[in-house]
């Protein structure tokens, strides 16, 4: 039985309730672009929290190339305020004295659009493959480059079948 996203991201922020807050928290979303229930969603993108800068930054390797507005950030912006719900529910009180113990403008953090996010080619489908490259470089907190090319997409692709491979084989 599948678990529901909101009930996985309930659990993922009760766990950081418990133990700690991180440097970052990754969210790969494959949405369809706010384009109702009924389309399936077909385009994996990235919205993060930085902790640190106390910002919310959404990487969508498929920007709009003829000045639209990017619909993914609809997206983005539900989960975002979904996230910043639970984390009222379960940081505003104490526990002990049922207190508040955070103010409401430290759950309100903006959300940006990372306009150097690296862009999939023109007619390819490896959205997924860039998402896994940004949170890569962001767990690594390695610069992320503007660009992949067409070789080191590929690359990078043959690195993950080949750690999956590497993973499963027992010896």
């Amino acid at each position: 039985m599948a678990i529901p996203r909101s009930q996985k991201i309930d659990l993922v922020l009760e766990h950081l309730h418990n133990t700690g807050q991180p440097r970052l928290l990754l969210f790969p979303m494959n949405s369809n672009g706010g384009r109702g229930s009924d389309v399936v969603p077909n385009h994996w993108t990235l919205l993060t929290f930085d902790f640190e800068a106390g910002q919310w930054i959404h990487y969508n390797s498929n920007l709009p190339r003829d000045g639209t507005s990017n619909r993914y950030m609809d997206d983005a912006m539900q989960l975002k305020e979904y996230v910043e719900s639970k984390q009222k529910e379960l940081f505003m009180k104490s526990p002990d004295t049922n207190t508040v113990v955070y103010k409401e403008e430290e759950f309100n953090h903006p959300l940006i659009s990372y306009e150097k996010c690296p862009q999939q080619h023109i007619g390819t489908v490896d959205c997924g493959i860039h998402v896994c490259h940004v949170m890569e470089r962001l767990a690594k907190n390695e610069e992320i480059e503007e660009t992949m090319t067409m070789k080191e997409v590929r690359q990078y692709k043959a690195n993950m079948v080949s750690q999956f491979i590497k993973d499963f084989v027992v010896e």
